[in-house]
């Protein structure tokens, strides 16, 4: 099958959100931006993005956890009356303590949702 060929828009803000969630999901020091690699790693992958300080994206991961629990909240106020909660606690491979919270509801239109607190659950 052939494909087609055609351009991406380019969204930095995705870009920056999906680089803060790679730090955060693979537990990787904030640094990583700064480093040889990975400066020579982003510019064969996508030319036009700033690779931003450590600093920029200590902000952006932190900013990304208010957005993701802000969202939560919402959902929980406008979608539903009941919710089942379950928690599990794991020690990582670099012994840092994990707690991750999983809400299981049913929303007012009767559909099943499972929202996890995996970028909220370092402690």
């Amino acid at each position: 099958m052939m494909g087609t060929l055609g351009s991406l828009e380019y969204d930095e803000q995705a870009i920056r959100d999906a680089l803060s969630k790679f730090i955060i999901l693979d537990e990787l020091p904030f640094k990583l931006v700064e480093g040889i690699e990975f400066i020579y790693f982003m510019p064969t992958t996508c030319p036009r993005f700033c690779i931003p300080s450590h600093w920029t994206v200590q902000r952006d991961c932190y900013e990304l956890y208010w957005r993701e629990k802000t969202n939560l909240k919402n959902l929980l106020k406008a979608t539903c009356q009941r919710v089942c909660l379950a928690m599990d606690t794991w020690t990582s491979i670099r012994n840092i303590n994990y707690m991750c919270l999983t809400v299981h509801l049913i929303d007012i239109g009767w559909k099943f949702n499972k929202k996890n607190s995996q970028l909220l659950s370092h402690f």
